[in-house]
């Protein structure tokens, strides 16, 4: 063995991982001739660079390496193939990985290890799309536990409902109903729209299932599906907000904070969010934030998302990025690192701005990052988290009485909850029935809010209008399954479909110039629009809601009522 893949092994072998790669990289070109030396020297330094997790490095290594040893037998260069897969996967490059298996495959690679090494990587970044056409491209392999826990799940986001069915039916089978097993139906159940089976299903994996940052999670799960579906009865929403209250206790660390109020310090806020940006929560903020006065506070905003700056709005997204006082990027940070960059900043209200939204990290909230902390935008719902102090509320969305819906104490605002501003409004037009010479209703809500009961309301005004007709704008399903679930469930309520207009949302100018094509606005039941709202009213719409007893049914209302409707 030369000297130096001597020297350079042993310095792996003690886990001095940069001095062996400084050792590979001093190896002179002469010794480099040789395809298979020059394979070596790359998959150590690779390995190396592995270890260090510098996985864009070891990647490089590794191509190269396959490069040179492109002539080699497969058995002379299989440890390269296999290095280069960890490192794939284990940097979550799941469209490299997905290419390199097929290289696998072509080599006799085992193909059940294959499947669920991609399963795992698009199961952490929920590439709901491209895990479901690897489950139907690897459709003769047949699935473990935590696979087929996966297929249920993905399938479910998709929206490819039967087939989520027929895969619980064979874990239970085979596998019996585990808490993981409880956990997928939850949302299958509620995506089926069987919102009983639903909560029957949450109920079972609580009880199989103790962890309470698990539970903080599962809880989430369940009071967005209220939100959206109505999930839990008014009898029971407050018992069940309480049990959840009393498992998010078990995570509260009980520190002590340094944050004694002096004369002329300033009072720092922190906000976070995944939405700090061209999104109807950064759009409610950035009004709060531009009036905040600058000799009393301080900002600090922790954006859950990274966007790219070079995308269309990145000048809307600049404006947000320069507006507080300070901006930090944590999507991809560890909780312990977030956590501890709150405590450094010594901040002394932390708000929560994302509620039950998918990606949220209450699980931090609950750890307590502030003395002080509130939840605000996100959802005009409870927490049910121990450590959250207060809601921010009005009198309209939240009435007096409506408390029984909060484990948290509610900061009441003089006039409304929500700080909307709308710039960038296109001409009005006169209403449409002008030209059209009928009514034309519509709705621009998120799709997930279109409930039957909304479907059944909208089908009897459209019977009780004469020539009347209905134009629905939102955000599509991307599946083929998921759309095909929308039109079915017009159809299961008699929507009228030939007088029903179903479109994807354009760009933004887009969307606020549709509002000229329509006569007036219909809400949807019970999540009612807030954002939407605001929209339709700012663009001379007027809007036909309900209000009911619970906030989330009231947005639209307030919203109404503090405009002077």
């Amino acid at each position: 063995m030369f000297n130096f893949l001597k020297t350079a092994k042993e310095r792996i072998e003690g886990g001095k991982y940069t001095e062996a790669v400084q050792v590979l990289e001093s190896v002179p070109e002469r010794r480099r001739s040789d395809p298979g030396m020059q394979t070596e020297i790359y998959y150590l330094t690779a390995l190396c660079r592995y270890r260090l997790k510098e996985y864009a490095k070891a990647a490089n290594d590794l191509e190269a390496a396959l490069d040179t040893a492109a002539k080699l037998d497969y058995a002379d260069k299989r440890h390269v193939y296999e290095l280069l897969w960890k490192v794939y996967r284990e940097s979550l490059d799941y469209v490299k990985l997905k290419e390199f298996s097929r290289q696998l495959l072509d080599h006799g690679g085992d193909k059940k290890n294959i499947l669920n090494a991609l399963l795992d990587v698009y199961n952490k970044l929920k590439k709901w799309v491209y895990l479901a056409e690897t489950l139907d491209e690897f459709c003769d392999v047949e699935l473990d536990a935590n696979p087929l826990l996966c297929k249920i799940l993905c399938f479910t986001k998709v929206y490819r409902i039967k087939e989520a069915l027929q895969a619980a039916r064979e874990y239970a089978v085979r596998f019996g109903e585990d808490a993981k097993f409880c956990e997928c139906l939850v949302p299958l159940y509620y995506y089926a729209g069987d919102a009983e089976r639903g909560l029957e299903y949450y109920k079972k994996a609580v009880a199989k299932n103790d962890d309470p940052k698990w539970q903080l999670s599962i809880n989430s799960f369940l009071l967005a599906q209220d939100i959206y579906y109505g999930a839990i009865s008014d009898r029971e929403f407050p018992a069940i907000i309480a049990d959840m209250r009393r498992s998010s206790e078990r995570l509260q660390t009980g520190r002590n904070f340094d944050n004694t109020p002096k004369p002329f310090r300033k009072l720092r806020l922190g906000y976070m969010s995944a939405n700090l940006g061209p999104h109807p929560v950064g759009y409610f903020l950035m009004p709060v934030m531009m009036n905040t006065v600058n000799s009393h506070s301080f900002i600090k905003c922790y954006s859950l998302f990274s966007p790219d700056i070079a995308l269309d709005d990145g000048s809307i997204i600049m404006k947000f990025r320069t507006a507080p006082d300070a901006w930090v990027d944590v999507e991809k940070l560890p909780d312990e690192q977030i956590e501890r960059m709150f405590l450094d900043d010594k901040i002394d209200m932390a708000f929560d701005m994302m509620s039950h939204s998918e990606n949220h990290r209450l699980r931090l909230f609950a750890r307590r990052l502030a003395p002080v902390q509130i939840s605000w935008i996100g959802y005009p719902v409870t927490t049910a988290v121990a450590a959250m102090d207060y809601v921010i509320a009005d009198r309209c969305t939240i009435p007096p009485g409506a408390e029984k819906y909060y484990t948290e104490k509610l900061l009441y605002m003089p006039d409304h909850y929500l700080c909307h501003t709308l710039t960038g409004v296109p001409r009005l037009e006169a209403p449409a029935f002008t030209r059209n010479g009928h009514v034309t209703f519509a709705c621009f809500h998120n799709f997930r809010k279109i409930t039957d009961d909304t479907l059944r309301m909208w089908r009897r005004i459209l019977e009780r209008t004469e020539n009347s007709t209905l134009k629905v704008m939102g955000r599509l399903p991307k599946s083929k399954e998921g759309r095909e679930m929308i039109e079915e469930r017009f159809r299961k309520n008699n929507m009228p479909m030939d007088r029903v207009s179903v479109s994807p949302h354009g760009k933004f100018n887009d969307y606020l110039a549709a509002y000229n094509d329509v006569d007036i606005m219909l809400d949807t039941w019970p999540f009612s629009g807030a954002t939407t709202t605001f929209d339709a009213l700012s663009m001379g719409r007027p809007v036909i809601t309900l209000a009911g007893e619970r906030p989330v049914t009231r947005g639209g209302y307030s919203i109404l009522k503090k405009k002077g409707y």
